[in-house]
């Protein structure tokens, strides 16, 4: 593949140029083929300048973005509410040769609000969204490749590119791995803290509370990244397939839950609490299903998110629109309680307002918020990091795309580690909700040696 460097000069031309420094970011956008697209994909997803990667098959958008050339950083939890300032302060311009409205500028992540620090997650800024230097992109079979530069510096931003464009992933023998050592939280621990949970429940101190658990494996090899979400991309077609690296240390899964989306003034919510697994058949699926949705525990317990999510919304947005009850979401290996609220964005309210006022939800989180934090960090022993956070994208033209980090695992070299989390209500019982977690541990661990984890 060949950026045009033609159509680029051109552009240049018409904008004035672009050898003279001023505060100027230019973002050049082409065409590319269909083969060129999957050619980057198969070739890059391993290579160590990728920022990010994501795809919803079922959506038919994804896109690759590789090397940092401008980043917004936040170092603690408390500082979102100034994320939409620092990005309408930008001490630059942007200038395109494209009114694509759904091409991503920035991508990155925000880590859940733990009170720990563990060394794992180091690499990782609290908040972190950065302006990659490449982006290709596939929105509904329209492929797109995106280079952005600051004046003065084309000529390295196109070396840098075409490295990218040529670099070709190593071959190996790696797509098939198995485990050397497992380690994980175990049923014991995992009780006391159900036990702890609902004393406070019964108490009245909090109503919900999501408490999570992880499995540490070594692996015999280093990972190969493509076979790796090749698979999760197709057993997992309605989730978003996504990795998030920083460094050399890499967070990636197939998450089924979408904090919003935005796009012309409009967002997009979902409520995706409540689960139960899938049957072996088609008449122990329908089963499973009519008991989930006549469930109390799961009922209520989706019901508090649902109703988190509306009465937050209600101040920004206007005509929201949610259907009287939850429907049931199918995925591979379980089923959710799902309730999509959209809306349209109030004038003057912009979708960091929503980001800021929904993050994070009780479904990861925990009602009410504040409590539920304090508690989460009060009974888990690990940091989260970006388990149960933030990953998505967004641009200037009021597009945004924020995923929840579930069905997710954090990896650096041949150490993976593998989180989950489910909700503890009045009624909760701690060995079912072990087996919750046991079930969304699923998608991660079953890509690595032949056995699967039941």
């Amino acid at each position: 593949m060949i950026l045009n460097r033609t159509e680029l000069k051109n552009f240049i031309d018409k904008i004035g140029g672009a050898g003279k420094k001023s505060n100027k970011l230019f973002s050049y956008s082409q065409e590319i083929s269909e083969n060129d697209f999957f050619s980057l994909k198969r070739n890059l997803l391993g290579n160590k300048n990728l920022l990010f990667y994501s795809n919803h098959p079922a959506e038919k958008f994804s896109f690759l973005a590789f090397q940092k050339i401008y980043s917004v950083l936040k170092n603690s939890a408390e500082e979102i509410n100034t994320l939409e300032k620092d990005i309408s302060e930008l001490p630059f311009g942007i200038i395109c040769n494209t009114d694509d409205s759904l091409i991503p500028l920035f991508a990155g992540g925000m880590k859940f609000p733990s009170g720990k620090k563990d060394a794992q997650w180091v690499e990782f800024n609290q908040t972190e969204w950065s302006i990659p230097r490449l982006i290709a992109a596939n929105v509904d079979g329209n492929y797109r490749l995106t280079i952005n530069f600051f004046d003065g510096e084309i000529d390295t931003a196109l070396d840098e590119a075409e490295n990218y464009l040529s670099f070709k992933e190593p071959d190996g023998n790696v797509d098939k791995n198995s485990i050397l050592s497992r380690r994980s939280s175990g049923f014991w621990e995992w009780e006391e803290q159900i036990e702890k949970a609902l004393l406070k429940i019964s108490g009245n101190e909090i109503k919900k509370v999501v408490v999570s658990r992880f499995n540490i494996l070594e692996l015999k090899n280093k990972p190969r990244l493509f076979p790796l979400i090749r698979k999760l991309e197709s057993v997992y077609e309605n989730c978003t397939v996504f990795i998030y690296r920083s460094g050399g240390s890499l967070f990636f899964g197939a998450t089924p839950e979408k904090l919003f989306k935005a796009k012309n003034g409009y967002i997009e919510c979902t409520a995706l609490a409540g689960s139960i697994r899938r049957g072996g058949d088609q008449k122990e699926d329908l089963r499973l299903e009519n008991e989930l949705l006549n469930d109390h525990k799961n009922l209520s317990e989706h019901k508090s998110v649902a109703d988190y999510i509306y009465s937050n919304i209600e101040p920004l947005a206007e005509k929201i629109e949610a259907p009287a009850g939850p429907v049931i979401k199918k995925f591979a290996n379980i089923q959710h309680l799902y309730t999509p609220i959209s809306g349209k964005l109030k004038p003057g309210i912009s979708f960091f307002a929503v980001l800021e006022k929904l993050f994070p939800t009780p479904a990861v989180c925990g009602n009410p918020k504040r409590e539920a934090v304090s508690l989460i960090n009060s009974l888990e022993k690990f940091d989260r990091g970006m388990f149960a956070g933030v990953v998505g994208w967004f641009n200037l033209k009021g597009a945004a795309d924020f995923s929840v980090g579930i069905r997710a695992a954090y990896l650096r070299e041949n150490i993976l580690i593998a989180y989950a989390g489910c909700g503890i209500v009045a009624g909760s019982d701690a060995e079912s909700e072990f087996n919750e977690t046991n079930l969304k541990l699923k998608p991660i661990l079953n890509l690595f040696a032949d056995e699967t984890f039941d």
